[in-house]
């Protein structure tokens, strides 16, 4: 694996990611198809994205430099989330191994409550119930939000 910088063709902007040698969601046939055509995929480092990308459009880029973005960007969603209560933009983390999986609040409604990860942990952790996201019991979700605010009223977060 090596972390890159790239322009984001669904968006125009830029960002950082990484390239790897197996791919999420991907079938061997699709990436076999994608190195054939001399191109590689990189995945962004927040959003659970990945895109085809000429070579030439991707440069690598070093590892303190990556970590400084993502974690630049967990500090712009931390100050952007609700500081109380399950609403779009809440942000939270679930303990996985070794760091943490994190998740937003997309969408909310009366008994469900659909969440994003995000890869603000720098490992790709994921929580075994909520995978990428999804659409869960808002009463789950809650839970999670609740304690994470508490946290980080606690502790400055």
């Amino acid at each position: 694996m090596f972390y890159v910088t790239y322009t984001r063709p669904d968006n125009g902007s830029p960002s950082y990611g990484s390239v790897r040698s197996y791919y999420k969601g991907l079938s061997s046939k699709q990436e076999k198809a994608i190195h054939d055509r001399g191109n590689l995929i990189v995945e962004d480092a927040i959003y659970p994205v990945c895109f085809e990308m000429n070579k030439k459009n991707v440069h690598e880029t070093s590892c303190d430099k990556h970590w400084k973005f993502v974690q630049t960007e967990l500090h712009k969603a931390s100050k952007a989330a609700p500081k109380h209560g399950v609403r779009p933009g809440a942000l939270f983390s679930i303990p996985v191994a070794d760091g943490k999986a994190f998740y937003v609040v997309t969408k909310v409604n009366k008994t469900t409550c659909s969440v994003e990860w995000r890869g603000y942990g720098g490992d790709d952790y994921t929580d075994h119930w909520l995978g990428l996201g999804g659409k869960f019991p808002l009463n789950r979700i809650r839970e999670r939000v609740e304690w994470q605010q508490g946290m980080d009223c606690l502790f400055g977060g």
